[in-house]
């Protein structure tokens, strides 16, 4: 419900089961929730892409950022729009 309710599924599709195209980036999509592991190696990197849009090891990565300034769809940060209460359900929702 809470990502439903925060447009999550508008680029990581219904459910967060296929991303949507996302022509800036080499593989041409958004991850699913099922790929995100790939992005985020534990239940810290899962935060940091729901608070701030990217992990801190992510945005020191040159080809991120090249793919970024190329036009890649950027995360959104949640940071401000979640209150604290809201990321344990994210925790169960994606580990």
């Amino acid at each position: 419900r809470l990502a439903e309710a925060n447009g999550c599924f508008g680029c990581h599709g219904p459910e967060g089961t296929v991303g949507a195209a996302n022509p800036g980036r080499a593989d041409r999509t958004v991850p699913s929730y099922g790929s995100l592991m790939m992005y985020a190696k534990n239940r810290d990197e899962v935060r940091d892409w729901i608070e701030d849009g990217v992990t801190e090891s992510r945005a020191k990565s040159e080809t991120w950022r090249a793919q970024r300034d190329q036009g890649a769809l950027r995360m959104p940060a949640y940071g401000k729009r979640l209150s604290a209460a809201d990321f344990p359900e994210w925790r169960r929702l994606v580990i």
